[in-house]
């Protein structure tokens, strides 16, 4: 663990001399440790790393030699590039100007009014100003007491509590092209209980929980947007890489129906899409894999240094090995072939499972955790080795990042991953994602276990 901050201003000249000579070379050790462990992460690079090539600073390329100008980082303390440049030329002197004739400079200040930003108390509310027309209902009861558990009749008085409106693509009909929208006014109703006499309201996930104003036609001022509409919006947002705004207007000039921006980003980031599981049918990258192993190998710590050399070295002989197979497969297989090598390989990861090196430990750990799957191209030399077509794919996804200049919190992040996920996965399998998605948001929605996504179509 490395020396923190509140740890580091603790100590000065005057602490250092203080210490007895054995507990300095104690404090050196560490210390030593923690600049050994900075040096590496500090030339950590995406030839030695995991990192992506992005992640290289504009100015740093493979070709660069001797002459290249020296970067800006690597001037001195208080040095830019133009006063490098002209560092023996003349200064010019300095006119110094009379503060009597210097020009006043307005005050930019704003003066504070006192209140706190936002919306004020008693200011009026905001609600919806397009009026849409209802195309149907859906009455919801409650079917058990919520407090003695007896079954409620059907035939019960209730009075309704609330209501909101569901905007959703309507199902599409064979022989119809086009899109229609539907409007399901939802109508939660409560209902008094006849064996303890508790009045018991129905509740629906994700719905609202405004009470009505007493009578049947104060509705509630709520819309609610369906499964497939919220998957349409996901699929413009991702695959068609339209801005919210964007969104907005084409769901306006289309279909004429007005959303806000902010209604528009919560659709997006607010439905959860668990669908993926733990899959044993995957690969791993063996080049990422080597281009840890190398930064293992260029350690500034010479232990640590000599065994990601040689974890190195068995990884490139099996990548060589698998490559060979391809050609001319071995009779007795890959596996028995170089099962000296692995279990090598396998020993050297053990053994240093719980190594003080973090960086050593990390990766010796990732390979133990994914063993089977990071050995499986042995007995199938045929699978890729690489996740280049993986990285492919993400192209997009980059192209899309770059626009919208990424995410701002950890909710967007997560969501955009998610779908971004999903929404290749239903392509390559030639499903349509929007209405996968609206699938997969119905089920949330209703608490039901997710769909699976689409199978993968059969080889023709």
């Amino acid at each position: 663990m490395y020396l923190r901050k509140h740890d580091l201003l603790q100590m000065d000249d005057e602490w250092l001399t203080r210490l007895p000579v054995e507990l300095l070379l104690e404090v050196s050790k560490r210390l030593l440790h923690d600049v050994k462990e900075l040096q590496d992460r500090l030339h950590q690079n995406p030839e030695n790393s995991s990192r992506p090539p992005t992640s290289q600073a504009p100015w740093v390329k493979p070709e660069a030699s001797e002459g290249c100008p020296v970067p800006a980082s690597e001037h001195l303390p208080g040095e830019t590039g133009t006063a490098v440049a002209a560092a023996g030329a003349t200064k010019a002197p300095e006119v110094e100007e009379d503060p009597a004739n210097a020009p006043v400079k307005p005050s930019t200040a704003v003066k504070a009014s006192g209140r706190k930003a936002g919306k004020q108390p008693g200011s009026p509310g905001y609600g919806r100003t397009q009026k849409l027309a209802v195309t149907g209902t859906c009455d919801h009861r409650p079917e058990h007491c919520s407090v003695c558990a007896r079954a409620i009749s059907a035939n019960a008085p209730a009075k309704p509590y609330t209501a909101w409106d569901e905007v959703d693509i309507a199902p599409p009909v064979e022989g119809q092209v086009g899109l229609l929208f539907s409007v399901i006014r939802h109508i939660l109703f409560e209902t008094d209980c006849d064996h303890c006499g508790h009045m018991s309201a129905v509740r629906s996930p994700g719905g609202p929980r405004e009470r009505m104003s007493g009578t049947r036609s104060s509705w509630v001022n709520g819309v609610w947007f369906g499964p497939q509409l919220a998957g349409l919006i996901v699929f413009l947002a991702l695959r068609l890489r339209l801005s919210r705004p964007r969104i907005r207007e084409a769901l306006m000039e289309m279909f004429g129906l007005l959303l806000s921006v902010a209604v528009i980003d919560e659709t997006i980031r607010s439905d959860g899409y668990r669908v993926y599981r733990a899959w044993l049918n995957r690969l791993r990258c063996w080049p990422h894999l080597i281009r840890k192993l190398q930064g293992l190998a260029e350690s500034s710590d010479g232990r640590v240094a000599g065994i990601g050399q040689e974890m190195e070295g068995l990884m490139k002989t099996l990548e060589k090995a698998i490559y060979a197979a391809r050609v001319e497969p071995p009779p007795e297989g890959l596996p028995i072939l170089y099962a000296a090598q692995v279990d090598r390989l396998k020993r050297l990861c053990t053994a240093h499972w719980s190594d003080a090196h973090s960086a050593l430990r990390s990766v010796a750990r990732e390979f133990l955790y994914d063993w089977e799957v990071i050995m499986r191209p042995l007995a199938e030399p045929h699978l890729p080795l690489s996740n280049n077509a993986a990285e492919q794919a993400l192209r997009h996804w980059v192209i899309a990042r770059n626009i919208s200049h990424g995410t701002h919190s950890e909710a967007g992040t997560r969501a955009f991953a998610l779908l971004a996920s999903v929404i290749e996965t239903c392509n390559r399998r030639g499903a349509s994602s929007w209405r996968y998605l609206g699938t997969v948001i119905r089920a949330a929605r209703k608490g039901l276990a997710l769909p699976p996504l689409p199978p993968i179509p059969a080889a023709v």
